[in-house]
C-alpha cells in the first residue's frame, strides 16, 4: 500500500514537473518567435523604406535626365540616403534574404557610378529591376516569419503586397511623368506605357475594394486622381498639362506618401500585436518648391 502511494505521488509529482517544462518550452518558443518576428518586421520596414528612396531615386534621375538640372541636389540627398540604408541591411539580412539583397547591392553599385550618365530609358529600367528586386525580398521576409495580425495572416500579407505595388506603379508614373513634363513632350511608347499604367492603377484600386473600408476605397480614390488624370493628359495631348517636371514630382510624392502612409498603419497594427508601441516608421521624402498644397490644388490640364 505504501509502495503504491509513492508510486502515486511520483507519477502526480512527475507530471506536474513535465507540465511545467512543456509550459516552460512554449513559452520559450512563444517569445523566441516573437523576437524573431520583431527583428523581421524592422528588417521588412527597412526594406520598404529603401524601395521609396530608390523610387524617388528613379524619379529625379529621369529629370535630370531630361535636363532638369536643379533636381540634382536632391538627387544627391537621396542618394545619401540610400547609401546610409544600405551600410545597415548590410548588416542584418541571412538566408534566402542575403541571395536577394546580394543582387540588389551589385546592381545599385553599379547604377550609382553613373545614374544620370545612362539614358532616360535605360535608366528607368534599370531602377524598375532593382525595385523589383527588392519587393521580392520584402516578400521573402514577410512570409519566412509569418507577418500579420488576426487568424488569417496571408490576408494581411495580400494587403500589404497590393499597397506596395500600387504604390510601385505611382512611382513609375510619377517618373515618366517628370521627365515628359520636364521634356514637354513625349514619345509613341511613353504613350503607351502612360496608358498601362493608368490601367494598372485603376485595377489595384478595384482590386483593394475587396480589402478595405469605403472610408478607406475613396482615400484611395482621392489620393490618386491628380496622378490618374496627368496620366490620362499625358497619354492624349501634352500640352493639355499645367505641371512642370518638379510641380508634378512634388505633386505625385504627396499621393505617394498618401498611400504608402496607409501601408505604414497596416504594420503599426503588427507592431501593436508583437508588443511594441512605436509609431509607424515615416520615411523622409523629398520635397519642391513652391509650395505643394498650392500645386496639388492646381487644375491638371489647361
Amino acid at each position: 500500500m505504501f509502495g503504491a502511494e509513492v508510486i502515486a505521488s511520483f507519477i502526480l509529482i512527475f507530471s506536474a514537473g513535465m507540465v511545467l517544462v512543456l509550459g516552460g518550452l512554449y513559452l520559450i518558443t512563444s517569445y523566441s518567435k516573437t523576437r524573431y518576428q520583431r527583428r523581421s518586421l524592422a528588417n521588412y520596414e527597412a526594406v520598404l523604406q529603401l524601395i521609396r528612396l530608390v523610387q524617388q531615386h528613379r524619379g529625379l534621375c529621369q529629370g535630370v535626365i531630361s535636363g532638369d538640372a536643379l533636381l540634382g541636389s536632391k538627387l544627391s540627398e537621396v542618394q545619401r540616403q540610400i547609401v546610409h540604408l544600405v551600410d545597415v541591411l548590410n548588416h542584418k539580412l541571412e538566408g534566402k534574404s542575403q541571395q536577394r539583397w546580394e543582387g540588389f547591392f551589385d546592381h545599385w553599385l553599379r547604377l550609382s557610378k553613373g545614374s544620370t550618365s545612362a539614358k532616360a530609358e535605360d535608366s528607368f529600367q534599370q531602377h524598375n529591376h532593382m525595385i523589383s528586386n527588392l519587393m521580392y525580398l520584402s516578400e521573402d521576409i514577410c512570409l519566412n516569419s509569418d507577418l500579420g495580425y488576426g487568424a488569417n495572416r496571408s490576408q494581411t500579407q495580400l494587403l500589404w503586397r497590393q499597397l506596395l505595388m500600387l504604390s510601385e506603379s505611382l512611382g513609375q508614373s510619377r517618373a515618366i511623368g517628370t521627365s515628359v513634363l520636364t521634356r514637354q513632350e513625349t514619345s509613341y511608347l511613353e504613350q503607351i506605357r502612360v496608358q498601362l499604367l493608368f490601367d494598372r492603377i485603376e485595377a489595384h484600386i478595384e482590386y483593394l475594394a475587396g480589402y478595405v473600408s469605403e472610408g478607406t476605397q475613396a482615400k484611395l480614390q482621392a489620393c490618386i486622381a491628380p496622378i490618374s488624370a496627368t496620366l490620362k493628359f499625358i497619354s492624349e495631348d501634352i500640352s493639355k498639362v499645367s505641371y512642370s517636371g518638379q510641380e508634378f514630382f512634388s505633386v505625385a510624392s504627396h499621393s505617394l506618401a498618401q498611400v504608402t502612409g496607409m501601408l505604414d498603419s497596416e504594420i503599426h497594427r503588427v507592431k501593436q500585436s508583437l508588443g511594441h508601441s512605436t509609431s509607424p516608421t515615416v520615411v523622409e521624402s523629398v520635397t519642391l518648391q513652391p509650395d505643394d498644397t498650392r500645386v496639388q490644388n492646381r487644375m491638371v490640364f489647361h
